[in-house]
């Protein structure tokens, strides 16, 4: 009985280490596939343009789908498919002021995005909100 014990407790622990170590290594997998990907071409493209709050909010569907972080406005329509966490982890936040949301994602982990998906990130830069 003592060695069925022994040996129920060794596969659980196997198991879960198993759970922890490939799910980290899937994270570190994402990480790496977005820090490859190629910068999306932006035909709007302008760092320097400036659009209202209420001309972000027009832009709040799969079609469309911009994001105010840090007053800046970033037009993530072309990401939406390619998002680790699925595409309606962003559509939710289309169309409105995201930053809380992009800097406490995870927060149960230590919260914020990975450096890779902030430097991606401004590969969809397509202006800041006007004062």
């Amino acid at each position: 009985m003592k060695k069925l014990l022994a040996t129920v407790l060794a596969i659980y622990i196997i198991a879960v280490g198993y759970v922890f170590v490939a799910g980290g290594l899937q994270k570190q997998s994402n990480d790496n596939e977005i820090a490859r990907r190629p910068a999306p071409a932006q035909a709007t493209a302008n760092p320097s343009q400036s659009y209202t709050v209420a001309a972000v909010r027009q832009h709040h569907t799969l079609d469309s789908c911009w994001l105010i972080i840090n007053n800046t406005v970033y037009d993530v329509t072309n990401f939406l498919s390619q998002h680790p966490g699925g595409a309606n982890t962003i559509l939710t936040y289309c169309g409105t002021e995201a930053t809380r949301a992009f800097d406490t994602k995870d927060q149960s982990f230590g919260g914020g995005h990975s450096p890779n998906a902030n430097s991606l990130l401004q590969d969809y830069l397509i202006g800041k909100i006007t004062p």
